[in-house]
């Protein structure tokens, strides 16, 4: 019963240009716990790198009240032939590409409504928090000190899958900050308190596939 808006790029010749899935009504979204409903985008900038995030944040978009969904259309590191990982540019890398539409929809979404956060899912692999134990580094993108909503999103997560397998940047770990995330920084500058980054492992990433309530509550 609800109306959907999906703009994406025009194919065959894909660009990297993204997809944003919009779920129209009011700036209001509704209620939980008495409590009205912030607005917030769900966001999967890697979803062909890191495994299973694009399918996960377009579960937590259908079972959740998230105003949208982006996500990339082309891999980060595969938009010309020949790219490797370890190049300098990377133009399709939609978490650091700050002439994209991707960040440029960010940004008036950020600035044209009210209060509004944005949701940015990604995945990891790292031998240092697999001694650890973490299976997940939530952090606000601001080098100072973490925000007021990432520490509320570790909580959130520490209720359910345990408060030792969760890190807070810079609090917890200085893994996975996303300092050098261009929405991030953004952020920081012009929309501070409103930008949450959440790195998954692998095993983490399978779970909330397939139960991605984790995620909605959050």
């Amino acid at each position: 019963g609800e109306k959907l808006v999906l703009l994406h790029e025009h194919g065959p010749s894909w660009r990297g240009g993204g997809g944003y899935l919009f779920r129209k009504g009011g700036v209001k979204l509704g209620e939980r716990g008495g409590e009205a409903i912030e607005e917030v985008v769900v966001q999967a900038p890697h979803s062909f790198h890191d495994h299973l995030t694009g399918e996960i944040g377009l579960k937590v978009f259908e079972k959740s009240v998230a105003r949208g969904f982006f996500y990339n259309t082309i891999h980060r590191y595969r938009a010309r032939r020949g790219e490797r990982s370890r190049d300098e540019v990377h133009p399709a890398d939609m978490a650091r590409s700050e002439g994209s539409v991707f960040q440029v929809m960010s940004e008036h979404y950020l600035k044209d409504t009210e209060g509004s956060k944005v949701f940015q899912l990604h995945g990891f692999k790292s031998r240092k928090l697999a001694r650890q134990g973490i299976d997940v580094v939530v952090s606000g993108g601001e080098e100072e000190g973490a925000t007021a909503l990432a520490e509320r999103v570790v909580e959130v997560f520490r209720e359910k899958i345990g408060a030792e397998r969760v890190a807070l940047y810079p609090r917890d770990t200085d893994s996975f900050g996303a300092l050098t995330n261009v929405l991030g920084g953004w952020c920081a500058q012009h929309a501070p308190g409103r930008f949450v980054h959440v790195e998954m492992d692998l095993a983490l990433r399978e779970r909330i596939e397939q139960q991605p309530g984790v995620l909605v509550e959050v």
